[in-house]
């Protein structure tokens, strides 16, 4: 299960488990995540950390980035 979903300015993430090779999405809504962006597959996720952004991306385990999403400080 990969998740992320925005609330009151807070970005929740759910990172997937890669060891997982169903990957389905029986647990997102246990979780709490009922929106946003929620995708079934193992993958890990990576960061890049720079002075003006946080590069989130969530890369499968074909090597694939099923998503992307940026932060920029406060």
């Amino acid at each position: 299960l990969y998740a992320k979903q925005d609330l009151d300015g807070i970005v929740y993430q759910e990172c997937p488990q890669p060891s997982d090779p169903k990957g389905n999405l029986r647990n997102a809504e246990e979780y709490g995540y009922t929106n946003g962006v929620i995708l079934a597959s193992s993958g890990h996720i990576r960061v890049a950390v720079a002075p003006d952004t946080a590069k989130v991306e969530y890369v499968r385990n074909d090597g694939s980035v099923a998503h992307a999403y940026a932060i920029k400080p406060r």
